[in-house]
């Protein structure tokens, strides 16, 4: 297989699916599910249904970025030294057949290591925020790059396979990235509502007037009945 042919496979994979999905529809979805997975944990952590709060699309947008912000550093990133490193290291692969095995070696071990581990954390291994979907990812890449580093110029494959494979190669890179980032998300949800609990102490008290128990329990409120017998308001102190 030439280098032309491999090179072609990935960007008619990425026009297929730009034809099936377009891309400010996709990326409007993304940003609003990851601002959605940060309210709901933000939320859950206090016991409270999120859905019940009346969150517009708008608040989900806006409240996405603690999510996402460190993810797409992170992708910008890889992808930098990706493209970097094809320049610098490919000619060198490309001039030295040794030196072209030894890497593919290397990439085929490394890459199994890594998608294993990620194989099993879908099976409920825990490797940490957002380890699993990433070593599968990883391992993914790494093993395709050790096919391609392993392939001769005379090479020939049938086109249907090679668009398979790279469709297949797209379909696993971006749902182990969704499922890291969703991760990724919950976890800044909950750690946003955990900081707003150590500092609750310092933000203003309130007082609210019910005619009937709110059911506040715990050290930061206290409930008493209004003094006035004709009056049965109850008032919840929350410091």
């Amino acid at each position: 297989m030439t280098t032309h042919q491999l090179d072609s496979g990935l960007p008619r994979v990425l026009r297929a699916a730009g034809a099936l999905v377009a891309p400010g529809t996709a990326l409007v979805a993304l940003l609003y599910y990851f601002g959605w997975l940060r309210v709901f944990w933000f939320c859950n952590y206090f016991g409270v249904n999120s859905t019940v709060l009346g969150f517009t699309t708008e608040d989900y947008l806006m409240r996405n970025v603690d999510g996402l912000f460190v993810p797409l550093a992170v992708v910008a990133t890889i992808t930098l030294l990706v493209a970097w490193s094809r320049y610098l290291v490919g000619p060198v692969l490309a001039r030295r057949p040794a030196a072209r095995l030894l890497a593919a070696g290397i990439a085929l071990v490394v890459g199994t290591a890594a998608a294993t581990a990620g194989f099993l954390a879908v099976f409920g291994l825990r490797l940490g925020l957002s380890v699993g979907p990433l070593c599968l990812a990883a391992g993914v890449l790494l093993l395709a790059l050790a096919s391609r580093l392993q392939r001769t110029g005379g090479t020939t494959r049938v086109q249907w396979a090679l668009l398979a494979e790279w469709a297949g190669i797209f379909a696993v890179v971006c749902i182990c990235a969704f499922w890291a980032v969703a991760d990724y998300a919950s976890a800044v949800g909950t750690g946003r509502a955990q900081q707003v609990e150590a500092e609750l102490a310092g933000y203003p008290g309130v007082t609210v007037h019910s005619a009937k128990s709110l059911g506040l329990a715990g050290p930061a409120s206290t409930a008493r009945r209004a003094p006035s017998p004709t009056a049965p308001t109850t008032t919840a102190t929350t410091a």
